[in-house]
């Protein structure tokens, strides 16, 4: 068999949970298909490996690109409802027409990921089918079958066509979300040159409920995580005392890129906490917060010992962040497939977390975590004491934590998935 050339495209190399999803299925696919020649096409590029190709490598082509971030983002301020929801929404009417590129001419598939923020416009995915080259595109968000926004907040609108957009400052049914549903049909509706992959099953069913997507073909492929670099480690107090945090307590994590993002549920996270000092002083008495992330917003009084650590560039430093606590809280409202949960429970980390998008498919009750009702901050408390109370009983859940991610999202196991749907879309074609 010939090699078949497969070229990913994403907007950022590594920065942000969809890029590193997409970078670890390039490392994926190299290790684990001899037959696959992949190259990985972005805008951004932070990391130094052979596989990237930097769209154009010029300053000019930066500072242009830049520009089109800055024209995109005023297009959207000028219409979005409040400043803090301007990256919760895109338009896509400005980005750069790839399909020039060698690492697009040279593919016999072109495997998208996450292209926004002014680097393939919706005119730029019209060019790319005009190749007549396979598309598989995966979707790391709700963005592209609604009419602008990354997750709906409970919207169903999408279903249907877009329009009175709660996200937009004076929502109607022509608003600027139902003119980039139209612009998004004209080039998607009935495209059977794209065969679309969610990494998770919710994401999956809410595609195939779409108006855009509902002729679709769609996957369900989940993420791949390294086993072999997010492991367990016996000895946390090595890790403790290298990160500045107390040996002897119980530690939660809740990491957020912003905490104050209301999606990933802060307020809630926050009020769980208040819930479980009340309703079990006796354990909380031994415990202390991690929080990760960075936000514009001073972190609030949370009534028990936290340690900000702010936000954590580098993957080696957060791995050593999961392997020294003992729980990982995440408390998003909507979620895909939450890298951050994968990472902690390949380190033996159980989670807690609400049932929501695709946490129910990584968090099994009990078994290897917790699951709470979506906004019961109480349940959520509970959720904390069951995993923390009874040290045989963790043991069990971090085991099963563990055992779950070998299981179903190792590199090999991932990869293999990838190459029966490439050989699928290359059979279509002929």
């Amino acid at each position: 068999m010939r090699m078949v050339r497969v070229s990913i495209v994403s907007t950022f190399d590594v920065s942000g949970g969809a890029a590193m999803a997409a970078w670890r299925l390039v490392e994926a696919l190299q290790k684990n298909i001899d037959e696959i020649d992949v190259r990985y096409l972005t805008r951004d590029i932070t990391v130094n490996n052979p596989t990237l190709a930097r769209a154009k490598p010029s300053f000019f082509f930066r500072q242009k690109q830049y520009l089109r971030f800055l024209y995109e983002r005023w297009q959207v301020y000028q219409q979005i409802a409040s400043r803090k929801q301007l990256f919760l929404f895109s338009t896509a009417n400005v980005g750069e027409n790839i399909s020039s590129f060698p690492a697009i001419q040279q593919a016999d598939i072109i495997h998208l990921h996450w292209i926004n923020q002014g680097f393939v416009s919706i005119d730029g995915l019209k060019k790319l089918l005009q190749t007549e080259k396979p598309i598989v595109w995966t979707l790391h968000d709700m963005w592209t079958f609604t009419g602008g926004c990354h997750y709906s907040d409970m919207c169903f609108n999408y279903e249907h066509s877009c329009g009175n957009c709660h996200l937009l400052r004076n929502p109607q049914s022509e608003d600027l979300s139902a003119q980039i549903w139209e612009k998004k049909w004209a080039v998607l509706g009935n495209t059977p040159q794209i065969h679309y992959v969610t990494c998770s099953k919710w994401l999956a069913k809410c595609a195939q409920n779409s108006s855009l997507l509902r002729n679709a073909s769609v996957s369900s492929i989940p993420n791949p995580i390294d086993t072999g670099q997010y492991f367990p480690v016996e000895n946390k107090g090595v890790l403790r005392t290298e990160l500045h945090l107390p040996k002897e307590k119980k530690l939660l994590l809740f990491g957020a890129m912003s905490w104050s993002d209301p999606r990933k549920g802060f307020v809630y996270f926050k009020e769980a906490i208040t819930h479980f000092l009340q309703k079990r002083p006796d354990l909380a008495a031994n415990c202390a917060l991690v929080v990760v992330g960075e936000s514009k917003q001073k972190l609030p009084e949370l009534g028990i010992e936290t340690h900000h650590l702010g936000f954590v560039s580098k993957w080696e430093t957060m791995l050593k962040i999961y392997q020294a606590v003992d729980v990982y809280v995440i408390a998003s409202l909507e979620e895909n497939l939450p890298n951050t949960i994968m990472e902690a429970m390949s380190c033996g980390i159980p989670s807690v977390g609400f049932i929501t998008g695709g946490i129910p498919e990584m968090i099994q009750h009990t078994q290897n975590g917790y699951l709470a009702t979506l906004y019961d901050a109480e349940q959520m408390a509970d959720g904390i004491a069951y995993v923390l109370e009874d040290d045989a009983r963790y043991r069990q859940l971090s085991a099963a934590a563990r055992t779950h991610v070998v299981q179903n999202y190792t590199p090999k196991v991932v990869a293999a998935q990838y190459w029966q749907l490439y050989q699928q879309v290359l059979h279509t074609k002929d």
